[in-house]
């Protein structure tokens, strides 16, 4: 029996589903390394971007409802998809809200 292959879900909500740093170096080189990934991101609709799911949370209305509202509305699918690794992005505003309250408990912020 083969193993069961890990639970990977990349989440952005800065960079479109078609960036080649995310959907083509990460998302794609994680799937053809065998593990089930997927790709959560502002986008409307569900889609497959090379060979990778996409789960769309739909289009924020401006950039200040990206960053205040549909950062965290990708990170609560996230943790509906019960992902065991979820790979955070190292720039942008993804980055700095998503780490925020590790820094603060480690008395970053």
């Amino acid at each position: 029996m083969a193993a069961p292959r890990s639970r990977v879900r990349h989440l952005t909500s800065v960079h479109d589903i078609g960036d080649t740093r995310v959907s083509h170096k990460e998302c794609r080189s994680l799937h053809e390394a065998g593990y089930d990934v997927a790709l959560i991101a502002c986008h409307d609709g569900d889609t497959t971007v090379a060979g990778v799911p996409v789960i769309g949370v739909g289009a924020p209305r401006g950039r200040i409802h990206r960053m205040f509202v549909k950062t965290w509305v990708v990170f609560a699918r996230a943790l509906r998809e019960r992902a065991e690794r979820l790979p955070l992005p190292r720039s942008g505003a993804d980055a700095r809200w998503a780490g925020a309250p590790a820094a603060r408990k480690e008395g970053g912020l």
